[in-house]
């Protein structure tokens, strides 16, 4: 009885937190189980209407009127591809028709009769061309991005003309460029022609319209009055878009307009609002496209918010939604943001895209459904950074937490994870800031042009010997930031005395790297794939026994491996994904033994799916005793050979035992077992996980999937030029927009991916540079990851530019680069800078 109950018996109230975190952990159990949330989940997407992607419009106006359209087009295109680009690749640019005087093409033989002392005058005809009338209005990937294009447009020459009128203005959530009349004028024209076609409603509209009439539930093609008007009855679309469409008018009294019927029994046709709809758009298109844009569809037309209701049908499924965290990682990349920054709106798939294997589950699936997938997705990795501190990763039990988020790693975007990650690493710094690194000393001149010719001359066996002495914690550094970083050790090249510690540092992690994929140390190895020509250049771990020497390299790897994590610098290892899912013991799969032997995953799909004569073929040749004759062989055993060429029993006592067509299915699946089993390689695999373990805390790994190590360790091989562009910095007075830096660029465009993987080389001392979140903390801050931004100054010295080579400062990421006077020369001066030979004490 309460009443008879003290103040100290009165239960104590659960803490918010408690609940917050039991919520969560009720979320991951049910998307891991494929199970169905409770509609209490799916009242959060309310929060997703009104859709507002009117805030990544741009509306230009007072554009070069002297500017051809397709010009302007180029100019707009590229412009905005810095920044992720266009999300409507057509741009809306009214034109108009000119008459201009142009020289005729010449033939053949007045191109003789020019050289000529008296050439023929040049022909003249008219011609017809279209050029910039007005303004134009974009649809930019991300509302992000808005500021910077702006910035950028305003400050293109030839999109402002000599008059410099160019004006740049964003749109509000009632769909106006705030006082620019100008710019209303051309938004209004825009929205128009987006609705309207030449009978009335385009068919696309009026298909949308449809389906949000048909929200309330029709009978007959009508809907009851009282299905928009009365209060206890569940929310619809058409009841949202009404709303917002007469916001500035009486409710009731458009009800009323539109109801025709005997009291209490009123309806509404699909034909009366559907003429009601053309009216109002015709009147003011801003009317309509709000109402759309509240009933939670895009410009495009295509949805992008969802009431509760709807969210409920879409059920967690493990494929479709491992496959849509991969293309929201891969949007966050090209656009440059983190995930609680993507709306709906963001997510298009192409039919690129959807090309790719990763994204054939996503295949079929309607961009309606995808994007209500995304905000299930995006609500669950919201909250999980605040869980995530608390939970024991550790933990190995089956109903753990510390289990059910390692289950859930596929479905975390990759930013989250890696934002834990950071703090983590944050948090274990062991290493004080009054104490020195630990230093190293190498000879350059050793394997200047070339590799070693002994495994004890590689850098990477000197580092291992003379870091047998560093305790580890003197490893356990924070993340590297600033110009010129603090890393785990310091690099002393012999003889020379280098300003700066990064550039040699990234020297050395790019030469142990190419050690490492080289015959010369027993660590990596090409996967047999590699011989049949699938996943040329991959590389896995070296299978078979290890010595007690290989086991103390393996753990110096491991080693390396966490020094380059808490360091940031992407290391271009080439490994296949087995390689990643048995450090964080994963059990590997048939898709892996795919991947690194396709020959014996052959094999084995042959031995399954064969008759018996084929089967015999098949098995005659895989094993054979020479030692015994022919009359001595009584058919294949229960063995295989290995990856180092060498056979062994695929059972106890396998070499006796016969394989015949009944048996065909145990011998291939033994092989199969047989081969993964030298894949994962667990022995060799466990050593280099105490060196890593060593440098970073181990139970981080069960957070991320192998592709995410992958990812943070070794980076992206490609160089994205525009991201590069986006992150550079000037100085000494240079800008942008000086003839010289155009000329730069234009060359580094022009440049093949293994071109800008050596300027890269050339400019920081590392081919690979990190591929996202280069600016920590938030759009508004300007901390860098190192070795972000990459700097361009002018050259120290006097001198005849064009006379003059092009130098970098690699610890600090600085180009020093001369003013040439023409493309060309910028063309053969960068050539030389990247292809002469490699200078490791340079920076």
């Amino acid at each position: 009885d309460s009443k008879k109950m003290g103040k100290k018996d009165v239960p104590a109230k659960v803490p918010s937190w408690l609940n917050y975190i039991t919520r969560v952990a009720y979320l991951m159990q049910r998307i891991n189980q494929q199970r169905p949330i409770d509609r209490e989940f799916y009242n959060s997407f309310k929060k997703s209407l009104p859709a507002k992607p009117e805030s990544r419009f741009l509306v230009l106006t007072s554009i070069n009127p002297d500017l051809e359209k397709e010009v302007a087009l180029e100019t707009i295109m590229k412009l905005c591809n810095q920044y992720g680009g266009l999300s409507v690749s057509e741009v809306y640019l009214p034109s108009k028709e000119k008459v201009v005087m142009v020289e005729e093409k010449k033939d053949r033989a007045e191109e003789v009769d020019a050289t000529s002392e008296n050439p023929p005058a040049k022909p003249v005809v008219e011609k017809v061309k279209l050029f910039v009338e007005g303004g134009a209005v974009l649809e930019l990937s991300s509302s992000d991005k808005t500021s910077a294009v702006s910035s950028a447009i305003l400050s293109c020459d030839q999109l402002q003309g000599e008059k410099k009128g160019l004006s740049v203005s964003t749109v509000s959530h009632d769909l106006k460029c705030g006082e620019d009349k100008k710019g209303n004028e051309v938004l209004l024209e825009y929205l128009h022609l987006r609705l309207f076609g030449e009978k009335g409603l385009k068919e696309t509209v009026s298909t949308v319209l449809l389906d949000i009439y048909n929200s309330a539930g029709y009978s007959d093609r009508t809907v009851l009055k009282k299905n928009l008007e009365e209060k206890d009855v569940a929310e619809t679309y058409l009841r949202v878009f009404l709303q917002r469409v007469v916001s500035d008018r009486d409710y009731k009294k458009t009800l009323s307009s539109l109801c025709e019927g005997k009291k209490g029994l009123e309806t509404i046709s699909e034909v009366k609002f559907l003429d009601w709809v053309e009216k109002e758009g015709r009147r003011d298109p801003r009317c309509v496209w709000s109402g759309l844009f509240a009933a939670g569809y895009d410009t495009n037309l295509m949805r992008c918010g969802c009431l509760p209701s709807d969210a409920y049908v879409c059920s967690p499924d493990p494929a479709k939604d491992r496959a849509l965290v991969l293309h929201v990682d891969s949007v966050c990349r090209k656009l440059d943001v983190v995930s609680s920054q993507l709306q709906a709106w963001d997510i298009t798939l192409s039919e690129a895209d959807l090309t790719s294997s990763n994204m054939v589950p996503l295949q079929g699936q309607s961009i309606s459904e995808i994007r209500l997938r995304f905000l299930q997705l995006k609500q669950l990795n919201r909250q999980l950074p605040w869980l995530l501190p608390l939970v024991d990763l550790c933990s190995t039990h089956p109903l753990s937490l510390g289990s059910l988020l390692s289950n859930m790693a596929p479905f975390l975007f990759y930013d989250v994870k890696i934002s834990f990650l950071h703090s983590i690493l944050n948090s274990s710094t062991r290493r004080s800031l009054d104490q020195a690194p630990p230093e190293i000393k190498m000879d350059p001149l050793e394997t200047v042009g070339g590799l070693p010719s002994t495994v004890l001359e590689t850098q990477f066996c000197q580092a291992s010997r003379q870091m047998l002495t560093v305790p580890s914690p003197q490893l356990c550094v924070s993340l590297a930031s600033g110009g010129d970083p603090t890393y785990a050790f310091n690099v002393k090249l012999a003889g020379e005395e280098v300003h700066g510690t990064s550039g040699s540092f990234r020297h050395f992690l790019w030469q142990v790297v190419r050690e490492l994929q080289s015959p010369l140390l027993p660590i990596l190895t090409l996967c047999p794939s590699h011989s049949a020509g699938i996943n040329k250049g991959k590389h896995i771990l070296a299978p078979g026994p290890m010595t007690f020497s290989e086991e103390k390299l393996l753990e110096f790897f491991g080693q390396l491996l966490g020094v380059a994590i808490r360091a940031d610098v992407p290391v271009a290892l080439d490994l296949l994904q087995c390689f990643w899912k048995s450090l964080r013991k994963e059990e590997l799969t048939e898709l892996d033994l795919k991947e690194a032997d396709t020959i014996t995953h052959s094999l084995t799909e042959r031995i399954i799916a064969s008759d018996e004569s084929t089967f015999n073929k098949l098995v005659s040749n895989i094993s054979r005793d020479e030692s015994k004759t022919d009359n001595d062989r009584d058919g294949p055993r229960f063995v295989y050979q290995n990856m180092n060429g060498v056979e062994e029993e695929l059972c106890k006592g396998g070499a006796e035992m016969t394989v015949n067509f009944s048996n065909r299915v145990e011998y291939a699946e033994a092989i199969r077992s047989f081969r993964l089993k030298e894949l994962s390689s667990q022995d060799r695999m466990t050593a280099i996980r105490c060196g890593l373990a060593s440098v970073i805390p181990i139970q981080l790994l069960s957070v991320l999937t192998a592709s995410d190590l992958d990812l943070r360790v070794c980076g992206l091989p490609d160089v994205d030029l525009q991201y590069l562009k986006h992150h550079t910095t000037y100085h000494v007075g240079l800008m942008e927009s000086d003839i010289h830096i155009k000329y730069f660029w234009n060359a580094l465009e022009s440049f093949s991916q293994e071109e800008l993987r050596k300027f890269i080389k050339f400019a920081c001392n590392q081919e690979r540079i990190p591929f996202g979140q280069p600016c920590r903390g938030g759009k508004d801050v300007v901390t860098h990851v190192p070795p972000y931004p990459m700097k361009i100054a002018p050259p120290d010295g006097q001198g005849p530019p064009d006379s003059r080579y092009i130098r970098a400062e690699t610890c600090m990421f600085l180009v020093k680069l001369p003013q040439y006077s023409s493309q060309e020369i910028m063309n053969e001066r960068l050539r030389y800078a990247i292809n002469c030979r490699e200078d490791p004490l340079s920076g």
